[in-house]
């Protein structure tokens, strides 16, 4: 039986939200060696097998495709091929793919939603499906892919950094990795303050983001990381450009900027930050940062025991809480790029209070 075009409009949304995919493992301080920061590379391997064995299936949803309810079980048939099963913490990006609405369906016989489903899905024409082990684990607008080789990557990045150390490894949203890495190269940017050049490496083992290498720095005293905006490099895939020699140049290029980033640490230095400034100052990184609830707290509490006093200072209280304090891997990327717009020359008073009020 079809079911009515009104029926169709009760249940789907007037704005369907296309599907965020969830973010598979929470690792912004779980994927660090808990001896001491660095991991090896069986580590990280490890804490990419969530995403490393995943494959996307672009499919045309045809006039033979179905998706059915039985009891808790949701199936999916693009067409007369395959049939795959939903995975249950992805139902509902199933659900809000498709722009129906999850707490009308549940009011909703399984028989009659199963029919608004394959209506909805069948309005998509094309989709692509993210498998692992034959089960629907996130859905995707149809498009075009480059998928990233992580095994390649990981070789790329240790055959370009002598005795590479890997820091931290976040799978974000989309299945989109960051990976972390720095040389062994020390240097001061005042006395007994060393740090090491890296880089941070973002890409998709399926292909849902281009990648990108970028500039990135380790503090050893306080082993917080700092990614910054001297080198962004964006892999465009024009014709004739190979993807692996620009992940060399680029991986040399952001480990040799650690010299402007020192000179402009040491300008940072410079600023000072008066008492009086010092909340307000405080108060708009943690604000830009999306800081909350007791991440904001344990950045105000270190405020308090060691008080910022200039804008290299209060810069570090931003990346020691995307280093150590902030779990969710989106946020943390989040208060890394505040903390990088914070450190650049470009951007940087775009975000300062105090040299906003100065202008």
């Amino acid at each position: 039986m079809a079911i009515s075009q009104n029926a169709v409009k009760e249940i789907i949304r007037d704005e369907p939200i296309y599907v965020k995919l969830r973010q598979l493992v929470n690792i912004s301080e779980g994927a660090k060696n808990k001896k001491g920061g660095v991991m090896n590379r069986e580590q990280v391997e490890t804490a990419l097998v969530p995403v490393a064995g995943m494959k996307v299936r672009d499919v045309e949803h045809g006039t033979h495709g179905r998706v059915m309810f039985e009891g808790e079980r949701m199936t999916l048939r693009p067409g007369r091929g395959s049939t795959y099963e939903v995975a249950d913490p992805y139902k509902d990006d199933l659900l809000n793919f498709a722009g129906v609405n999850g707490q009308l369906a549940k009011t909703i016989t399984p028989a009659t939603l199963g029919r608004v489903m394959t209506e909805c899905m069948a309005r998509k024409e094309k989709y692509g499906l993210i498998l692992q082990d034959d089960h629907v684990v996130g859905i995707t607008p149809y498009r075009e892919r480059h998928p990233v080789d992580t095994e390649r990557v990981l070789n790329t990045i240790e055959r370009t950094i002598p005795s590479a150390d890997f820091q931290r490894v976040l799978v974000l949203p989309q299945h989109i990795v960051s990976l972390e890495t720095v040389g062994v190269e020390e240097r001061p940017v005042q006395r007994g303050d060393l740090v090491k050049a890296g880089t941070r490496v973002v890409f998709s083992p399926i292909g849902t983001t281009l990648p990108v290498v970028q500039s990135y720095v380790l503090r050893l005293a306080c082993t917080n990381g700092a990614v910054t905006n001297d080198i962004v490099h964006n892999f465009g895939y024009g014709e004739g450009d190979n993807l692996w020699q620009w992940f060399r140049q680029s991986i040399l290029k952001a480990v040799r900027s650690i010299d402007l980033i020192i000179q402009r640490w040491q300008n940072l230095l410079r600023e000072e930050i008066s008492p009086a400034d010092r909340a307000v100052v405080i108060a708009t990184l943690i604000r830009q940062a999306g800081l909350r609830g007791e991440e904001a707290a344990a950045v105000q509490a270190q405020a308090l025991e060691l008080p910022p006093a200039n804008a290299y200072e209060a810069m570090n209280l931003i990346t020691w809480a995307s280093s150590h304090i902030v779990r969710d891997p989106a946020r943390v990327v989040r208060a890394q790029r505040v903390a990088a717009e914070y450190d650049a020359a470009t951007t940087h008073r775009r975000i300062c209070p105090v040299c906003r009020r100065e202008r």
